[in-house]
């Protein structure tokens, strides 16, 4: 019986862990399907920001602006997770990043998430962890602290931004690393809108500002947005990377459970059998008994 008592103890934890592995799962499906919906929104408004930076660039008549200097500064933004259960999706991005930091030293480098932070110490020097945002809200006020941030290193035109996230998440739960920079590029996840955009606004941009001041808010727009949507995909990823991870420790939870399920019932079993054989047992002890009793020499002579 102790023996059935303790299975009994281990199945209901197991179940206990089941349940949670089940809410935590529902939650990080309902976080993943909501950031994807963010993160289209902001892939719009960086195709948006993008399109405005070109046309900025370009003089009235359509034809490309004097060729700005190469940038000057340079910083590196690398963006993790303040929670766990999200399998190697830190661990990978701070491979990623110590593997740019070998090179040339940028002027800045930040670091969002408190679990990143930790893999790399000892590994990189950083400064203090931004938290990971757990809204949109927060996202953009993120992004509006980290440009100002950005602001006073240099000016946007004379800035090269890089990020390095966790872009998306294989089914296997594989984190897929993507360094992303805030300057026009052929990004995949913004050029169907990008070309949307240059289809309906061909006309040219008529300028009211000075090329310069033009160009430096473009530029500043077109870094918030990147930053806005970077912060959006590593949340998504950090979403998918958690559900994948309560999925699979749902799935193990259930085998488990089925197996200490099977055990239970066929120690239950033995011990209904045990028991059964013991009553016979003592019934077959007490009709000896009796027999031996009515056969006794007095009760005989009786």
């Amino acid at each position: 019986m102790t023996a059935l008592r303790h299975l009994e103890h281990r199945l209901k934890a197991w179940r206990s862990f089941r349940d949670i592995a089940h809410a935590a799962r529902t939650l990080a499906a309902a976080q993943s399907l909501r950031w994807s919906g963010k993160v289209t929104q902001a892939a719009r408004h960086l195709a948006l920001c993008e399109h405005l930076h070109r046309r900025a660039t370009r003089d009235p008549a359509g034809a490309p602006a004097k060729s700005e200097p190469p940038p000057r500064a340079q910083a590196v933004i690398a963006i993790g997770t303040d929670l766990g259960l999200c399998g190697r999706l830190n661990r990978t991005i701070a491979e990623a990043l110590s593997e740019r930091l070998r090179g040339e030293e940028p002027a800045l480098t930040l670091v969002v998430g408190a679990r990143l932070a930790a893999e790399l110490r000892g590994v990189a020097e950083v400064g203090e962890a931004l938290p990971t945002p757990i809204s949109f809200a927060a996202v953009e006020g993120l992004a509006s602290r980290v440009i100002r941030l950005l602001d006073a290193l240099a000016p946007a035109p004379a800035l090269e931004l890089t990020l390095i996230l966790a872009g998306r998440t294989l089914a296997s739960g594989t984190p897929v690393i993507a360094s992303w920079s805030a300057t026009p590029t052929d990004d995949p996840a913004i050029a169907p809108q990008l070309a949307d955009l240059e289809a309906r606004m061909r006309s040219p941009m008529v300028r009211l500002t000075p090329p310069e001041i033009a160009n430096a808010t473009a530029s500043r727009l077109l870094i918030h947005a990147r930053l806005v949507h970077g912060l959006c995909a590593a949340a998504a990823a950090e979403a998918s990377a958690r559900l994948q991870t309560m999925s699979r420790a749902f799935e193990a939870s259930e085998r488990r459970i089925g197996e200490q399920e099977r055990h239970l019932r066929k120690l239950q079993q033995e011990a209904t059998t045990q028991e059964m054989l013991e009553v016979l047992g003592g019934r077959r002890s007490a009709l000896a008994s009796s027999l031996s009793s009515w056969r006794s020499p007095d009760r005989r002579r009786s």
